[in-house]
């Protein structure tokens, strides 16, 4: 499967599962939905005061409180840092995105961005790498 369709798939799934949560809870106003659990692997999902998503794959032996705090490193550290303080990226863009299975450049016209920051990249590549449990 095409990144870009496992992405949509992936975002579809929390998306519906935050508005069951919001529909079923007592107080429809607190966002209680924070991660959900298969038998294979656990969906971790932080959102910032701005409407930022975040949302990690993970191990399903990682507790979620652990991987909120990575979520949330992620953000101040990476994020904030090497895309929101630098002057060159440009937000909300679609670029095309290659498919390197089948070598074609797909267009994204869904409504999702994606970060093009190289040092953004490298730098989440290299914390994740360094974050126990994700080695």
């Amino acid at each position: 499967m095409a990144f870009i369709e496992e992405a949509k798939l992936v975002y579809g799934v929390v998306f519906s599962l935050r508005n069951y949560m919001q529909k079923i809870s007592k107080n429809p106003s607190a966002d209680s939905f924070s991660s959900f659990s298969t038998s294979n692997y656990k969906l971790v999902f932080f959102q910032t005061a701005t409407n930022l998503k975040f949302i990690m794959s993970c191990s399903i032996n990682l507790d979620t409180s652990y991987v909120l705090k990575i979520l949330k490193e992620i953000y101040v550290n990476l994020y904030l840092e090497f895309v929101v303080k630098n002057p060159l990226i440009k937000l909300n863009v679609k670029p095309e995105i290659v498919d390197k299975k089948n070598k074609n450049k797909i267009v994204d016209n869904a409504n999702c961005n994606y970060i093009t920051s190289e040092l953004f990249n490298s730098n989440l590549q290299k914390f994740i790498k360094s974050v126990a449990g994700f080695e």
